[in-house]
């Protein structure tokens, strides 16, 4: 699954998808990607049991912003923003 946020500065991509205080405050306006993110991980929980039959779930995600046709992993482990993902990164 993608999910796209695009739109002007400040018409509010972040705060939909993560929420208040951009996601660092768990609470009840909870952006998209937190609340996808606890509902996979319940679902994987209490199907535990089914998955041990089949060998468990992977879950994988990324989270890249593109800004100025540039595109930034924002879950690498970098100072800053996100670090730049050259072309042939992609």
């Amino acid at each position: 699954a993608c999910m796209f946020a695009y739109g002007q500065t400040g018409s509010g991509k972040t705060f939909s998808m993560l929420g208040a205080e951009g996601g660092r405050c768990p609470s009840k306006l909870d952006g998209v990607i937190p609340q996808i993110a606890s509902e996979l991980f319940r679902r994987t929980h209490f199907g535990s049991s089914a998955a041990d039959s089949k060998g468990g779930y992977e879950l994988k995600a990324s989270f890249v912003e593109i800004y100025n046709n540039r595109v930034y992993d924002l879950l690498a482990a970098s100072s800053g923003s996100g670090k730049y993902l050259r072309p042939e990164d992609r």
